[in-house]
C-alpha cells in the first residue's frame, strides 16, 4: 500500500506532453553589410543562396527575418525551454541607433562611409545563442525596427530593445538590453503579436487588441488624454493600452497586422478595418482624401468576407473567401502584383492579383517591401523589392519561382521564408518532423 502510495505521489510530479522534433537547415542571400547573411564574409555581396554553416541539421521550429536581423528558435523536444539564435544587426534590437533607415535613403554614400571608414561594420557574422532569452516555448515572435516581442506557448509577452516611444509596453521609455516580461498583459492570454517601425499590437484570446508604442500618424488609432489633446505617443507610461471594440461595432477581432505606420484589424465575421498612415492607399481608402486615417475605418470589400491578413511596410495582401489573393497600397516596388506600373505608386482600393499558378494558397505573407505565397503543392512564389545590389531599379519585375533559385536543393520542402530589407533567408525541411511523447517533471 505504502508503495503504491509513493508512485501516485511519483506520478503527480510529471506530466506527458506531445513534443516535435525537427531536421531542417538555413540557406541565405543578398547583401551581407552587417553580416546578416550568416556566412562570415562581412560587407560583401551574396549572389545565389548558400548554406548558414551553424544553421544545418538542426531542431528549427521557426525562422524570423526583417531588416537586417535574423532569429530563428532551436527547439529541445527533451526541454521545456527554447533556445532562441540570432545573427546579422544586433543592434537593431539592442540600441536605438538604426542603421537600416540610412541605409535605405543614401545607399551609396553609406557603402562608402562602410568601405573607406571604421563605422557600420560590426554586425554578427555568424549565429550566436542569445544567452538572455531562457523563457519558454515560443509561439509568435513580432519583430520592429528597434524592438522585438515574443509571445511564449502560455500567452505570456517578453520585450527588449529601444523603447523611447514605450513600444515594449514596460510603463516607461527605458531601454531593455533582456527579455523583460509585460506586466500591463500578464492578466491576458496573448494569441498573437505584430510589431510596426515603432508601435506593436498584441491580439488575446477573447479577440481584443492591445496597442502599444508610437502615435504620431494615428496607427493605433485616436486618442485623447484628459485635457482632450490627440496623443502622438500611446499612453507609453501605461503600457499596453486596450483598443475599443466599439470600433468594430463590437465585434471580436481575430488577426492583426502592422504596418510601418498603419494597422489592420480582422473581425471574426470578416470585416476588415484599418487606421493610421494612408499615402499609399495601405488604409484601403482614398489617400487624396485621407493622408491618415484617425481611428479605425471599414475597409470596402465589395461583400467579400476576408479570411486572412498581412501587411508590409505600405502594402497589405489578403485572403478572400474564395481562396484569391487581393491586396492594396504600394505598388511602385512591385509589392502588389510584380509591377511597379510605371512608378504609380498607390492602390487604394482592393485588387485582385493575377497570380501566375491555379493550385490553393496555402499561406502568404506581405513584409517591407516584397511580398510572397506558398501553394499546397509547396511552390513557393515571390515578387516585389529592390534588386539586392542595383538601388537604382527600384522594382524586381514579375513572379519569381523561390524552389529554382540557385543554391537551394531541388528536392527538399520549403517551411518558412524571410524576407529582410536586402536578404533572404529560407528554411528547408531535411527531414519529416518527429512526434513523441514525453514525461515532463512538475516539481
Amino acid at each position: 500500500m505504502a508503495q503504491t502510495a509513493s508512485s501516485l505521489q511519483a506520478l503527480k510530479h510529471h506530466i506527458t506532453s506531445t513534443r516535435v522534433t525537427y531536421n531542417r537547415s538555413i540557406y541565405s542571400r543578398g547583401l551581407n553589410f552587417q553580416g546578416q547573411v550568416g556566412i562570415s564574409n562581412n560587407y560583401n555581396y551574396q549572389h545565389h543562396y548558400v548554406p548558414v554553416p551553424r544553421l544545418q541539421n538542426l531542431s528549427l521550429a521557426r525562422l524570423d527575418t526583417d531588416h537586417s536581423q535574423n532569429f530563428a528558435v532551436l527547439r529541445n523536444a527533451e526541454s521545456q525551454y527554447d533556445s532562441l539564435l540570432f545573427w546579422g544587426w544586433p543592434l537593431c534590437t539592442r540600441t536605438t541607433y538604426r542603421f537600416i533607415e540610412h541605409y535605405e535613403k543614401v545607399p551609396r554614400i553609406v557603402r562608402g562611409i562602410q568601405k573607406l571608414t571604421p563605422f557600420f561594420k560590426s554586425g554578427t557574422k555568424e549565429p550566436i545563442l542569445d544567452s538572455t532569452f531562457n523563457k519558454g516555448r515560443i509561439a509568435k515572435v513580432g519583430l520592429g525596427c528597434g524592438f522585438m516581442s515574443v509571445v511564449d506557448e502560455e500567452g505570456r509577452v517578453f520585450s527588449w530593445g529601444d523603447n523611447y516611444a514605450g513600444q515594449l509596453g514596460l510603463g516607461d521609455d527605458i531601454h531593455r538590453e533582456q527579455p523583460t516580461l509585460l506586466q500591463t498583459l500578464a492578466d491576458q492570454v496573448i494569441v498573437d503579436v505584430s510589431s510596426g517601425f515603432q508601435h506593436c499590437a498584441y491580439l488575446n484570446d477573447k479577440g481584443t487588441v492591445f496597442g502599444i508604442g508610437k502615435n504620431n500618424r494615428f496607427q493605433l488609432g485616436k486618442r485623447k488624454n484628459e485635457d482632450q489633446i490627440n496623443q502622438e505617443i500611446f499612453d507609453k507610461y501605461q503600457g499596453a493600452v486596450e483598443i475599443p471594440h466599439t470600433y468594430f461595432n463590437g465585434e471580436a477581432i481575430k488577426q492583426v497586422a502592422c504596418g510601418k505606420f498603419h494597422t489592420l484589424f480582422l473581425t471574426v465575421t470578416g470585416k476588415l478595418y484599418a487606421t493610421g498612415f494612408n499615402k499609399y492607399g495601405q488604409c484601403g481608402v482614398s489617400n487624396s482624401l485621407y493622408v491618415h486615417v484617425e481611428e479605425p475605418v471599414q475597409v470596402y470589400t465589395d461583400g467579400m468576407r476576408v479570411e486572412e491578413i498581412s501587411s508590409g511596410w505600405h502594402h497589405t495582401l489578403l485572403r478572400g473567401e474564395d481562396g484569391q489573393l487581393y491586396g492594396f497600397g504600394a505598388r511602385m516596388n512591385g509589392q502588389l502584383d510584380g509591377t511597379n506600373h510605371d512608378g504609380r505608386e498607390e492602390q487604394c482600393s482592393i485588387h485582385q492579383i493575377k497570380l501566375p499558378f491555379t493550385q490553393k494558397i496555402k499561406s502568404f505573407k506581405a513584409q517591407n517591401l516584397r511580398s510572397y505565397s506558398i501553394t499546397e503543392d509547396d511552390q513557393v512564389w515571390f515578387w516585389g523589392g529592390y534588386y539586392y545590389n542595383q538601388y537604382q531599379k527600384l522594382c524586381i519585375e514579375g513572379f519569381n519561382l523561390l524552389n529554382e533559385e540557385e543554391g537551394l536543393p531541388k528536392d527538399k520542402k520549403i517551411v518558412e521564408y524571410g524576407m529582410g530589407f536586402a536578404h533572404d533567408t529560407v528554411m528547408i525541411e531535411e527531414e519529416s518532423p518527429v512526434v513523441k511523447e514525453v514525461k515532463i517533471d512538475t516539481q
